[in-house]
């Protein structure tokens, strides 16, 4: 369901509802700003198209990390430099949460995953559904 990419956020959803009615048949969800930032939908194909891509050295597992961070919100990883993890963030995908950091909607049972005590987590619902919808896309379940 295309539209389930406003889920997430109150504000989100009100703006999307509101263009939805302005511009029914031609209403795309992944244009609504208060969502997703400008290069969001770029950034969740890149990072999901950067694995296995000549050039992008260091992205082995970038798919299965981008489907932890779909379907459970969060992924654990391992090194400080890790190149799929930098993607991420620096395409507006997802960021970085330390065990010792204040995060609303990080489950307890994260931590017992995360043996560096290191998760990526989504920008926001809306880009778990997001992340989602591009994986599918490709061919990734």
């Amino acid at each position: 369901m295309y539209h389930a990419r406003l889920a997430g956020h109150i504000w989100a959803a009100v703006k999307g509802v509101e263009r939805l009615a302005a511009k029914k048949a031609s209403f795309a969800a992944d244009e609504n700003s208060v969502a997703f930032s400008n290069d969001a939908v770029r950034g969740a194909l890149f990072c999901v198209q950067a694995e296995g891509k000549v050039g992008m050295d260091g992205m082995d597992g970038m798919r299965e990390l981008l489907r932890d961070v779909a379907v459970r919100g969060f992924a654990p990883f391992e090194r400080e430099d890790d190149a799929r993890v930098e993607l991420i963030s620096k395409r507006n995908v997802g960021g970085v949460v330390m065990k010792n950091t204040l995060a609303p909607g990080v489950p307890l049972e994260a931590w017992d995953t995360a043996p560096q005590r290191m998760l990526v987590v989504a920008t926001n619902q809306a880009m778990r559904m997001l992340l989602a919808s591009t994986l599918h896309a490709a061919g990734s379940r």
